[in-house]
């Protein structure tokens, strides 16, 4: 019987990774079994810590936020002997699977702690650049737009330094930039807003140039560059856009794209004119995100 080669464990650790983000928990789960029951292959405090962020990302991706914050609780006695970057990771997504009601201190301290691991890190890499696309989204969602734009950015820097193709990580600043425009409309700050919403098409423009971005980014990108589209008052490219994120083969459908493409659909349908049809879709979505505290 074949056994499986020892020195193949960053490998197959980066393949249950490139599960994760795509949400398929179960095929991740099975993947990390796996290693952990390989006698030939012996897991480092940063192995182990790594695949429970795994299984974490896969869940947060399925909106099973509850299950994540088990998964990494499961491996935080191993941050003390884990590296900086690692301990970086697993404080982002313990912060963005933060998501109950009145939990924004907590997720942000948790993002605050990602960002200060990060600090002696000083080797240009994926998940540096992770870390601080991560850690600019949440912060976005947040509200601390200025940093959350700041942040994502820094993630693009790294990104470039380290040879990575930049689709990924523009697509974390234009979302940033999106919801900063998202919230300048709500305060009724509109000439400001369109030139956010402006930039935000423009860097979610210059992602999807990217061939190189991974599917289900590719899928949010149309997705969020639809909406921008609408709010620029550009009903058919918006339209279009739209079209191409339904139309881009990312499997399976998180619930989370699921429900972004659903939030496009209303904008859209509001740039064109369709209100009804409109306010009759975000009755919908709106029960959906309460219920979820989105």
């Amino acid at each position: 019987m074949l056994q499986a080669r020892s020195d193949r464990r960053v490998e197959r650790i980066a393949a249950a990774r490139a599960l994760a983000n795509e949400g398929r928990v179960e095929e991740v789960r099975a993947a990390v079994a796996e290693l952990r029951d390989d006698g030939t292959t012996e897991l480092t405090p940063d192995d182990e810590v790594v695949l429970a962020i795994a299984v974490a990302v896969a869940l947060v991706n399925c909106d099973e936020f509850d299950a994540a914050r088990a998964e990494l609780e499961r491996v935080r006695p191993l941050l003390a002997g884990a590296s900086a970057l690692a301990a970086a990771m697993f404080h982002t997504i313990m912060g963005v699977s933060v998501g109950h009601e009145g939990s924004g201190d907590e997720a942000i301290a948790s993002i605050v702690l990602a960002l200060a691991s990060v600090e002696s890190v000083s080797e240009a890499g994926r998940d540096l650049a992770m870390v601080l696309r991560n850690c600019g989204m949440k912060l976005a969602m947040e509200q601390l737009f200025p940093l959350a734009v700041e942040t994502a950015e820094r993630g693009v820097a790294v990104a470039e330094a380290a040879g990575l193709s930049r689709g990924e990580w523009l697509h974390a600043v234009g979302y940033a930039t999106l919801t900063w425009a998202m919230r300048l409309e709500h305060l009724g700050l509109d000439a400001e807003a369109a030139l956010r919403w402006q930039a935000a098409d423009e860097r979610f423009a210059t992602a999807l140039d990217d061939p190189g971005i991974p599917l289900l980014t590719r899928a949010f990108a149309y997705t969020h560059r639809a909406v921008a589209s609408a709010r620029l008052d550009r009903p058919q490219p918006a339209r279009d856009f739209l079209e191409q994120s339904r139309e881009t083969a990312a499997r399976p459908v998180t619930p989370l794209l699921r429900r972004r493409r659903l939030h496009a659909e209303c904008a859209v349908l509001a740039a064109e004119g369709r209100y009804a049809d409109a306010r009759h879709l975000l009755t919908a979505y709106w029960q959906e995100a309460a219920r979820l505290q989105t």
